[in-house]
This record gives structure tokens, C-alpha cells and sequence, in this order.
């Protein structure tokens, strides 16, 4: 079994190329992947804000341009296009306080590839 995990926010790195069919692109891409790897499930997991390292080390991530108003709300409006797109298939969206994409996706490959037989694989597709 082929398990696809997915850290949604490589949206943002596709709001450079094409800032107004970002989540649109980002899906279909995606959706490709799983299709071709064959993958029986498909999990997308989201940043949920504010991270605990940031409370750990104040600087983590400072390097980052902040967004502009005009770009966080178009980042906003193409990630819920992209999540529009993996719900409508049937896909689940994973999101904890205060966690990156990053950890939920090494908890959910943990609890998959500890949970089942040995024949399982994961695929995370991040950046």
C-alpha cells in the first residue's frame, strides 16, 4: 500500500509563478502524483500558524520576507482553493495547535509505517 503525504505549504512557492492559480496548480499536481505512484491514500497537512519553536527561539524563520496584505490574503484564498480541491476528492486535510505541515506529516508516517505490515510506503511530497 502507497501512502501519499502532502505539506501544503508549497503552495506559497507556487504564489511566485502564478500568484492567482496557485492552489488550482498546486492540487492538480498533486492529484497527478497520487495518481501515477498509484497511492491509495492521500493526506494533506497544514501549518496551523504560530509554531512552538518560535516560542523555543524567537528568530526561527525570521530570515522569511514578510507577506503583504494583498499576498497573505491571496495565499489564504489559494491554499482553501487547493483544499477545496483534495476534500472534494474524498482526501484528508490534517492540522494541530501550533504545529508545522512538517510534523504532522512525520507523525502520520510514523503511525503508518509503525501501524502496518511491511509492505506499506510513504511519500511526502514537500519542499
Amino acid at each position: 500500500m502507497i501512502h501519499l503525504l502532502v505539506d501544503m505549504g508549497v503552495v506559497r512557492a507556487d504564489l511566485a509563478v502564478a500568484p492567482e492559480a496557485a492552489g488550482e496548480q498546486f492540487a492538480r499536481r498533486v492529484l497527478r502524483l497520487y495518481r501515477h505512484l498509484g497511492a491509495e491514500t492521500l493526506d494533506v497537512c497544514l501549518d496551523s500558524g504560530r509554531s512552538w519553536r518560535r516560542d523555543i527561539e524567537p528568530s526561527y524563520k525570521a530570515n522569511r520576507p514578510e507577506l503583504t496584505p494583498e499576498e497573505r490574503e491571496n495565499h489564504h484564498r489559494q491554499r482553501c482553493d487547493a483544499m477545496e480541491w483534495f476534500e472534494s476528492g474524498g482526501h484528508t486535510i490534517h492540522q494541530a495547535d501550533t504545529y508545522e505541515a512538517d510534523d504532522c506529516l512525520a507523525t502520520l508516517a510514523w503511525q503508518i509505517v509503525s501501524g502496518e505490515s511491511q509492505e506499506s510506503k510513504v511519500v511526502i511530497y514537500s519542499h
